[in-house]
């Protein structure tokens, strides 16, 4: 689940991509990540030989990223001969994949290296403290804290990957979120994490029909989420009693 800054609320977001994009783990050495964490001023332009924007449906080739003051003013092809913008630096990594960074930390210092290098996400944040906290809500970052990894290793539990998923949701619960705001977190605000919001995330008009029921009232007891008696996934029955 994540953590974002947004109206004033904090939102928890499920992390359907931690596994599948590529995670650096700044916390592996802290004192490291804090003397390696760089400044978020100046200019420069990345170039990519591939670009994964986290948006579009496919991805970019050869792509020439500009940056300044710790921002991305532009996005466009690279030109050989570019010179970054005011004559910044060229970071070339025209071999590589680019993509948002979603950051695998679990200790303070490497948790806020992370935030200032520009991470996105922050995946565990296991031992964030309150600078951290307030680092998340000042840089718009989600959280992702998998708060019942602990209590499922633990126990031992038999659960399958998908249940203990849904055990997240109780955890967050007990954490003092409402049980639909632990809903959202796993749908809606998930779908902002991915910058999907106008595709997934909720039954609206135009978006795609990717809709789940369950017997009973999760609102009332989330422990029916771990029994889902019917999917439907772009439109498409997938299963059902």
């Amino acid at each position: 689940m994540g953590l974002r800054k947004a109206n004033g609320w904090l939102r928890f977001v499920w992390p359907t991509l931690a596994c599948l994009v590529l995670s650096w783990r700044a916390d592996a050495c802290p004192a490291a990540a804090d003397a390696a964490a760089p400044s978020a001023t100046g200019v420069a332009t990345l170039r990519c030989g591939t670009l994964i924007d986290g948006r579009s449906a496919t991805a970019r080739r050869d792509v020439a990223i500009h940056i300044e003051d710790g921002r991305i003013v532009s996005v466009g092809a690279f030109t050989p001969g570019t010179v970054g913008p005011m004559n910044g630096a060229v970071i070339d990594r025209s071999r590589d994949t680019c993509l948002p960074g979603l950051i695998d930390a679990h200790s303070a210092a490497g948790i806020k290296a992370s935030i200032l290098a520009g991470a996105r996400t922050i995946e565990h944040g296991t031992f964030i403290d309150d600078e951290g906290i307030r680092l998340l809500k000042e840089k718009g970052v989600y959280l992702v804290p998998t708060l019942y990894v602990g209590d499922y290793y633990l126990n031992e539990q038999p659960a399958s990957e998908a249940q203990a998923k849904m055990n997240e949701l109780a955890v967050l619960v007990e954490a003092g979120m409402t049980p639909m705001r632990a809903i959202q977190a796993a749908t809606r605000v998930n779908s902002e994490l991915l910058g999907w919001q106008d595709r997934i995330g909720t039954v609206e008009t135009g978006k795609l029909a990717d809709i789940i029921a369950v017997k009973g009232d999760p609102l009332q007891d989330l422990a029916v989420l771990e029994k889902v008696s019917f999917v439907m996934l772009g439109g498409r029955e997938i299963a059902s009693p």
